[in-house]
């Protein structure tokens, strides 16, 4: 029994060994050669498959690298015109008002509003601030390209505090021709552009943008 077991866990040897014997005492007969022929062919095949499995086991993976995520940053704030749209009677004029909305609490060393308009639709015949800023540039725009840019500072120490909704600007427009214009908050255009400036970080607060719509008729 124990050599039977012994014989199972080394079928090669075992056959090579009991081919030789028979052979050296010529017990053999005319049938029995090609059998134990076939049976070394078919344990040759068996170690042959065993080595071309581990083979195909030791084949590297390989590396797939996992795709990158980019974190999408929300605005600190909204700038926007209240009302969001007019609908207006040519020579007719209202009034619009510039507000910013902050997302959270925030202080402004100061700021550069950059507004454009089409004037051949549009005129915008006065704008006036209320006493937020120590100070407040003159207009460096141009009426005659639609372009609206002031500059606001606030010289106290800790900025001017933003912790509600405050107003920043108010817009006399007048409608002078039919059709369709937008009052637009410039965010790039040719080196000019409306920027809010955080109090002791020199950086830059973010925001989202309204447009306003003007129908003259």
């Amino acid at each position: 029994m124990e050599k039977t077991k012994e014989n199972f866990k080394k079928p090669k040897e075992f056959i090579r060994r009991e081919v030789s014997d028979i052979i050296q005492k010529k017990e053999y007969s005319s049938w029995l050669i090609p059998i134990l022929c076939l049976l070394v062919i078919f344990q040759t095949v068996v170690l042959i498959s065993e080595k071309n499995i581990q083979k195909k086991e030791e084949v590297a993976i390989p590396f797939i690298p996992l795709p990158t995520i980019t974190e999408v940053k929300e605005a600190s704030s909204k700038l926007k015109f209240i009302p969001s749209g007019v609908t207006l009677q040519k020579g007719e004029s209202t009034t619009i008002d510039l507000v910013l909305t902050p997302k959270r609490s925030f202080s402004l060393d100061g700021a550069d509003i950059v507004l454009k308009y089409d004037p051949k639709i549009v005129e915008v015949t006065k704008v006036t601030f209320p006493k937020l800023f120590s100070f407040t540039s003159p207009d460096r725009g141009s009426l005659e390209k639609g372009i609206i840019y002031y500059t606001f500072l606030e010289e106290k120490a800790g900025g001017l505090p933003v912790r509600g909704e405050i107003k920043l600007l108010s817009l006399n427009i007048k409608a002078k021709a039919k059709g369709e214009s937008e009052i637009s908050i410039v965010t790039q255009d040719e080196g000019i552009t409306t920027v809010l400036a955080e109090n002791g970080t020199s950086k830059k607060i973010s925001f989202d943008q309204g447009v306003l719509k003007v129908v003259v008729y």
